[in-house]
């Protein structure tokens, strides 16, 4: 339904405003972890795929192939017709919006950087990095055979290791962790549901422990908010 949302109220479409056309049509195909400027390049780059889906779409193939096909395709609109330029929505996503809470709450330059707090030439991508440290793990697991490891090791992919990282810092718990990969694995891998629960049993653990351990900051906030309920709970029981 993305694309069917527009602003009521028309806005001008100023040389910024189109600079973010540019940027959100990008962002639509799939190409949202290049740097702004880069993401406006492929836009222009693909000038005449664009307008060609705009004006025939039907016969085009190549707003099919985006990430997002349909918010793709209305950005096509919104670049080639200023009635839908002028209403469109430019979305910006989050980087792990959980983690940036609390890197901001530390101070935590680290966790900042990767999760896009900090300046940079590129965007971070932090669910990426937590999956190239549970592969190695994985994959040594894999070597010894310890159960499950083999079978885990093909999907050790972002979209599996996303939703743990992703709530980790809302307090996911291990059966919670579990449902997530297990759900990911049917839906995005195509694995039957004994499978992808056995797999998730052992893979969801193992993200886990990775997330907490490049996420010190953020671990120890947790805890220490935890107590802090925990004396609250106790204190409103003996009131």
């Amino acid at each position: 339904v993305r694309p069917l949302l527009l602003w009521a109220d028309p806005n001008p479409v100023t040389d910024r405003a189109r600079w973010w056309l540019m940027v959100h049509a990008a962002n639509c195909y799939g190409m949202d972890k290049l740097p702004l400027p880069q993401r406006v390049q492929w836009t222009q780059d693909h000038a005449r795929d664009i307008e060609r889906t705009f004006r025939d779409h039907p016969q085009e193939e190549f707003w099919r192939d985006a990430e997002n096909p349909l918010q793709f395709l209305a950005a096509c609109h919104a670049l080639h017709d200023d009635w839908h330029g002028s209403r469109t929505i430019v979305t910006i996503d989050c980087s792990c919006s959980g983690l940036q809470h609390y890197a901001a709450l530390n101070r935590d330059e680290d966790a900042a950087w990767r999760v896009n707090l900090m300046p940079g030439d590129a965007p971070n991508d932090n669910y990426g990095d937590i999956r190239d440290l549970v592969l190695p793990i994985v994959d040594a697991d894999a070597a010894i055979s310890v159960p499950m490891a083999r079978e885990a090791l093909p999907h050790v992919v972002r979209p599996i290791v996303k939703p743990n990282t992703m709530t980790y810092t809302y307090g996911v718990t291990p059966r919670g962790a579990q449902d997530q990969v297990t759900s990911v694995l049917i839906e995005r891998r195509g694995l039957g549901e004994d499978e992808a629960r056995a797999i998730a049993m052992y893979l969801s653990p193992v993200i886990v422990s990775q997330v907490a351990a490049t996420n010190t900051g953020a671990a120890a906030t947790m805890r220490w908010l935890r107590e802090c309920t925990k004396l609250v709970c106790m204190n409103e029981r003996i009131i």
